[in-house]
């Protein structure tokens, strides 16, 4: 059995038939062969449909892909010196070893896009956030000041970011999937909608931050101080919270499925409609903590302050 085959299996088996039927009838995301074909030929490709298209290595140089829509391509070593890439979307393209010496990608889309490796100079045409990017996968932002910066829709999973200072950043629908932020101060930053999966952020400072929404599905948060912070309807399932502090925080529908809450500080916090199925509460403190509606079927609440 194929890939694609055992996917419509398996969704149909979790969803039943209006899943199969979604992806029965969803109209396919790919390039349009013609518009490859004329790229590969001429170099000249402006506007041209170019979604998921395979581009590695390809010989690019001096192209003309103004508007062209390069989302989810694979550009991993492609030579784009000298390329004009204005306005192009390049979301979710992968850049990394790409030759962008000379390259102009001014008002270009480059969320979610891989940078790490990229090749530039001060002669690439890059909007300053995007540039940032590229510096930080590149070579990593260990101890970096990176207050009030604007890094949305910023792809820098596994980058190395330690103690860096995060604090009144914006990292909106950022990913930082792997990425080691232990000891970091992100504190009063907007995480709305970022994946910080499987993600490192002991002992690391998140107090006031907006989290809503985000994904940190198995997420090392031991020690980390989350006072007051937003993490209402985020996807906390599996992850690691021993020993940190959660008083006031908003936890409203919060996924905390066999999450690890021992000695946890959970004061005064929202946990309204919370799943906390199978999750490890053990000497935690949950004075004052709203519980209404929340979901605590084989939750372990031995030694737990429930005044």
């Amino acid at each position: 059995m194929n890939a694609s085959c055992r996917l419509v299996l398996n969704q149909f088996q979790r969803y039943g038939v209006a899943a199969l039927l979604l992806i029965l009838v969803a109209p396919a995301q790919a390039a349009n062969p013609d518009h490859v074909e004329r790229l590969q030929q001429t170099r000249q490709c402006a506007g041209c449909d170019l979604r998921d298209a395979d581009l590695r290595g390809a010989y690019l140089r001096g192209a003309n892909l103004r508007g062209a829509n390069l989302s989810g391509a694979d550009l991993n070593g492609a030579d784009l010196q000298g390329a004009f890439l204005l306005q192009a979307n390049l979301s979710g393209a992968d850049l990394r070893n790409a030759a962008l010496i000379g390259t102009n990608l001014g008002q270009a889309d480059l969320t979610q896009a891989r940078l790490a490796t990229a090749l530039l100079n001060n002669t690439t045409v890059l909007a300053d956030q995007w540039r940032l990017v590229h510096e930080l996968v590149t070579q990593g932002g260990q101890g970096r000041d990176l207050s009030d910066a604007n890094l949305a829709g910023a792809n820098l999973s596994e980058t190395d970011l330690r103690n860096a200072d995060f604090t009144g950043a914006d990292l909106t629908g950022a990913t930082l999937e792997s990425a080691n932020l232990r000891g970091s101060t992100l504190a009063e930053t907007t995480l709305t909608g970022s994946d910080l999966f499987i993600a490192n952020l002991q002992e690391a400072d998140l107090s006031n931050s907006s989290l809503s929404g985000s994904t940190l599905r198995a997420t090392d948060l031991r020690g980390a101080d989350l006072t007051g912070t937003a993490l209402d309807n985020a996807d906390l399932a599996n992850s690691y919270l021993a020993n940190s502090t959660l008083t006031d925080a908003d936890l409203y529908q919060a996924d905390l499925e066999s999450a690890i809450l021992t000695e946890a500080q959970l004061d005064n916090v929202d946990l309204e409609r919370a799943n906390l199925f199978l999750a490890d509460l053990e000497g935690s403190q949950l004075e004052g903590a709203n519980l209404a509606r929340a979901r605590l079927e084989g939750a372990n609440i031995t030694g737990t302050q429930l005044s």
